[in-house]
């Protein structure tokens, strides 16, 4: 966690999440999110972002958090920049079907559409194949 004091100092404190049992459903993870800020102390108004790994489940959990603390889930949630660029290179040596390419495109130029669910969708593709090959996974 990162925060500037009144004395406008720069402060870097490291919060211990607890371990997550069973599987890390949407649940979990907001149960997990929420009983840590309330360990700590912290409100919705001290919390600008959350950053964790691109699964959906982290965006589901935010929306579960959202629920029950303040905050869009949408506009506070960080993806790791290391992991977009993973997903271009692999696009860029293993390739991509073009009809996803171009959907993929259309989505981010549709202003109801987030970055985060076009780089979901678009991981997908890279995990399942072709968007005809995913309907018979």
């Amino acid at each position: 966690m990162h925060y500037i004091s009144n004395d406008l100092k720069l402060h870097n404190v490291v919060l211990t999440m607890r371990d997550t049992l069973g599987s890390h459903t949407r649940a979990n993870i907001s149960n997990n999110l929420f009983n840590v800020l309330k360990d700590y102390q912290i409100s919705s108004s001290q919390i600008a972002h959350f950053a964790a790994d691109n699964a959906s489940n982290n965006n589901k959990a935010l929306e579960l958090l959202s629920e029950h603390v303040t905050l869009d889930p949408v506009k506070s949630r960080l993806r790791y920049a290391s992991h977009i660029y993973d997903l271009v290179c692999t696009t860029i040596l293993f390739g991509v079907d073009d009809e996803s390419l171009k959907d993929a495109q259309f989505d981010f130029k549709d202003e109801e559409s987030s970055g985060t669910q076009v780089i979901s969708s678009f991981e997908t593709v890279l995990q399942h194949g072709t968007e005809a090959e995913q309907h018979c996974v």
